[in-house]
């Protein structure tokens, strides 16, 4: 699939729910790689998973800060 179709999903999920309940929005990413393909669609907050076997593929070295986000995160 590709992402900006994912992106028009995440979108129009996140509308979906903003109307119909007061919880707040998010979906789980793999990696923070990831990080590009959810932000600006309307989520409340960002949700990285951390699996230590993909260690090599996304450190979490980083502090978050770095990362610019607009929304707050959550690791997992």
């Amino acid at each position: 699939m590709p992402p900006w179709h994912m992106r028009e999903f995440l979108e129009r999920a996140a509308g979906l729910i903003h109307r119909n309940a007061g919880q707040p929005v998010t979906t789980g990413l793999a990696t923070a790689r990831s990080l590009p393909l959810v932000r600006g669609t309307g989520l409340d907050l960002y949700q990285i998973h951390w699996y230590g076997r993909f260690r090599t593929n996304s450190s979490l070295d980083q502090p978050v800060s770095r990362m610019r986000l607009d929304r707050p995160l959550l690791l997992g």
